[in-house]
């Protein structure tokens, strides 16, 4: 509908350009995506292979769905305030399967796992691993649930501080 001086304006004609307006803005494209990113961190301090497990577990618990896009695990190693070198630190998601292969709690088909090694000469001795799931792979934490992130390392000499962050989705609605 051009519009030019004397035109009349009917509802009609402003209702398709808005709805098509609105059609393109709620496409999802790499500029306008309805998942927006954000993050959650988590340390865990001095942990060492005799630490017990609940001390070592990191429990979340989403307010709502959330999609898991990657998950990064840092270390940092230190012996009397000097950062040691090849200390590793491994973070796991476990699956949430039964026997009968039904999925249960948090809905996480597969156990995910990623190793980082400390690195004295990286900025604060810390080296990242950081596992991302492919888009055919992703999977929802559901809300309400809770989402065990398990911390081990096998060393016993050293203080390690652990971090874990995971990169979430959520859909905006509204």
């Amino acid at each position: 509908m051009p519009i030019s001086n004397g035109s009349i304006i009917l509802a009609a004609d402003v209702n398709g350009i808005w709805q098509t307006a609105l059609a393109t803005l709620r496409a999802r494209t790499t500029a306008n995506n309805p998942n927006k990113q954000f993050t959650e961190t988590f340390s865990i301090n001095g942990i060492v292979a005799s630490t017990p497990e609940y001390l070592r577990t990191i429990v979340y618990v989403p307010r709502t769905d959330v999609i898991l896009r990657s998950a990064r695990v840092y270390i940092v190693s230190t012996n009397g305030g000097v950062l040691q070198n090849g200390i590793s630190a491994t973070v796991t998601i476990p699956a949430q399967l039964i026997e009968d292969n039904s999925i249960v709690g948090g809905n996480i088909p597969r156990t995910l796992t990623a190793t980082a090694t400390s690195n004295a000469s990286a900025n604060l001795g810390s080296s990242a691993a950081r596992l991302d799931l492919p888009n055919d792979q992703l999977f929802t934490f559901l809300a309400g649930d809770n989402i065990d992130i398990v911390v081990s390392t096998a060393d016993t000499a050293n203080v390690n501080k652990v971090i874990v962050s995971l990169t979430l989705e959520s859909v905006l609605t509204g």
